[in-house]
């Protein structure tokens, strides 16, 4: 998923693929997944995540939406070495629970 629009209290799949320079599917031999969120407070959180393999080639993270603002993603790998950068943006609901 990317650049999107997503409630507070979303799970959203974070995804990707890799490929050799043929456009074979291949698994890495190392993933860094970093997520930088700008929240609401004005703080910056980095973090890595723990990612999982769906198949050959294709990873992905689920990511907790829990505050709101913009959430930025990095992928990099080694082997073949790729990066990828991504974002989408966590609203806050307007709907209040009793």
């Amino acid at each position: 998923m990317s650049k999107g629009i997503y409630p507070i209290g979303q799970l959203v799949r974070i995804k990707a693929i890799f490929a050799d320079e043929d456009g074979a599917a291949i698994d890495p031999s190392a993933i860094t997944l970093t997520i930088e969120v700008n929240d609401s407070t004005g703080d910056v959180v980095k973090m890595i995540g723990d990612l999982t393999n769906d198949s050959t080639g294709e990873f992905h993270y689920d990511y907790d939406a829990a505050s709101t603002g913009l959430v930025e993603y990095r992928f990099v790998s080694t082997t073949p070495q790729t990066a990828g950068q991504d974002y989408f943006v966590v609203q806050a609901s307007r709907i209040t629970t009793p």
